[in-house]
């Protein structure tokens, strides 16, 4: 009999399994430990979108100076190309050179990113390990001129240096910070006032989507829409020579004869 009420008692004193959580536990599926998930890559449609979001931002507040062949630090911001291939500290027109210098044109003289930083060109897109946007000088161009605005009574003359031989300041990603405490009214837009909200994010977001690519490689019709805006561009610039890219003209020629077909 007192063996008997033993075994009970160590019976009832036993207690029942763990069971991980789950909707027939009891226990809420918020008390589940959360799984890292990747946000979904964007498609070609929504990398077209923040492309083409950015590039109207890029036409409206920045061509003015970085549309040019002679760009400040070469950064050429009319074409996705010309972003993509950065910056250098490398002048086109220098009268003090005794030898020719290794021509630097966009489409004709390098392609892709790698070989413009062979060529001496610097990121100014997150680029290799560092990929936050916010970090990369471009944006951070953008938002030192918003930390630091364009004020009414600024004195330009003063502030700013605007002459046609100035000497360039074109920082990099790991000089960022000693050109932002040097000069910190010295934000893009130079000598202009900051990008509002929308322009500014719609810049940033293109800056972190990671997929951001060119026009000329998404569908038919934003191909050629893109080329024939650059070539109408560079045709006012550079008429002496073959404005459009190879393989835009190829993407037209194939384009047209589908039209005529």
């Amino acid at each position: 009999m007192v063996a008997s009420l033993v075994a009970l008692a160590s019976c009832s004193s036993t207690r029942p399994p763990v069971l991980p959580p789950g909707p027939n536990t009891g226990m809420p599926l918020a008390a589940a430990p959360a799984i890292a998930r990747e946000p979904p890559a964007l498609s070609a449609e929504q990398a077209r979108a923040l492309w083409t979001a950015a590039q109207h931002v890029f036409e409206a507040r920045c061509v003015v100076c970085h549309g040019c062949y002679d760009a400040p630090c070469q950064l050429k911001l009319d074409t996705y190309e010309g972003v993509t291939r950065g910056g250098t500290t490398q002048r086109v027109y220098d009268p003090a050179r005794l030898i020719a210098a290794e021509p630097t044109q966009l489409f004709v003289d390098a392609h892709g990113a790698a070989a413009w930083r062979d060529k001496g060109f610097h990121p100014v897109l997150p680029e290799g390990v560092q990929q936050d946007a916010r970090a990369s000088v471009l944006v951070r161009m953008l938002e030192l001129k918003r930390a630091h605005p364009l004020l009414p009574d600024t004195d330009i003359a003063k502030t700013f240096t605007l002459e046609l031989d100035r000497d360039q300041t074109c920082t990099d990603a790991e000089h960022i910070a000693s050109y932002e405490q040097a000069h910190p009214s010295w934000g893009m837009p130079y000598a202009l006032p900051g990008l509002g909200d929308a322009s500014y994010q719609s810049v940033l977001r293109w800056a972190a989507s990671g997929t951001a690519d060119s026009p000329c490689r998404h569908g038919r019709s934003t191909r050629r829409a893109s080329c024939i805006r650059r070539r109408s561009w560079k045709t006012s610039v550079w008429p002496l020579r073959s404005p459009t890219p190879k393989r835009c003209r190829s993407s037209e020629r194939r384009s047209d004869s589908t039209a005529r077909a």
